[in-house]
């Protein structure tokens, strides 16, 4: 995407407006011949850059001859976004959280799927409890989760890991307490339990997905069930 599309032009108003830089002005008809946009579009997209302050029109001789408008516009058309997100975001957000606290159940593929339910856990800073971690997920995301931990660590946010049952590489990790399963139990799955949230994500090299439930009475029940095994342990 180049400055233009940034600014949010589309890609006929983009090349009118490339073609009025270069000249000194044209008509409608020159300009729909140079560009290749049929006529009768023409005049609409000149009307959708005048509207944005790109582009203006002088009479000469009784015909429109359009020129374009300083290019510094552009910059002043990306700030007016930004200020208007920025006005909107706290609206959107409050949507977004209001929406998020209603019970519901998502499904996630591939690493960039399970990076979201991680990042997530980092964004609410509640205590994690893993069920089943395995070291399939630190081969897996080998680059991603030395950051994950030290935003942990800076947000202190504690978490709790029952390692299944196979042989496991020894565990370095910030705020972290440790427990393994018997020999041969667990898998590649794993559950995640923060807040109100439950997510079971299954490790597999070739598909790795995840499903999160967000549900404040899934999510406590899943947290007594991490308490009896932990305290068997």
């Amino acid at each position: 995407m180049d400055a233009l599309g940034a600014a949010g032009l589309t890609k006929n108003e983009a090349k009118l407006y490339k073609i009025l830089l270069k000249w000194t002005s044209g008509n409608v008809t020159d300009l729909s011949r140079a560009s290749g946009i049929h006529r009768r579009s023409v005049y609409d997209v000149l009307q959708r850059l005048a509207d944005k302050g790109l582009a203006s029109y002088i009479v000469k001789d009784g015909v429109k001859k359009y020129l374009a408008n300083n290019p510094e516009r552009l910059k002043e058309i990306v700030d007016e976004k930004k200020n208007l997100i920025s006005e909107e975001l706290p609206n959107l957000i409050g949507m977004f959280k209001q929406n998020t606290e209603k019970k519901s159940t998502q499904f996630f593929m591939g690493k960039k799927g399970i990076k979201y339910i991680l990042d997530e856990q980092l964004t609410l800073k509640h205590e994690i409890l893993v069920l089943g971690g395995s070291n399939i997920a630190q081969e897996m995301l080998k680059y991603y989760f030395p950051k994950y931990d030290n935003i942990r660590k800076e947000k202190k946010i504690p978490i709790k890991i029952i390692y299944s049952g196979k042989k496991q590489k020894k565990h370095k990790s910030v705020l972290s307490q440790v427990k393994y399963m018997p020999d041969g139990m667990g898998g590649e799955m794993a559950l995640n339990i923060y807040g109100k949230n439950v997510a079971l994500i299954m490790w597999n090299e070739d598909n790795p997905f995840a499903i999160l439930i967000n549900q404040k009475e899934v999510a406590d029940n899943f947290k007594d069930y991490f308490q009896f095994i932990w305290d068997k342990l």
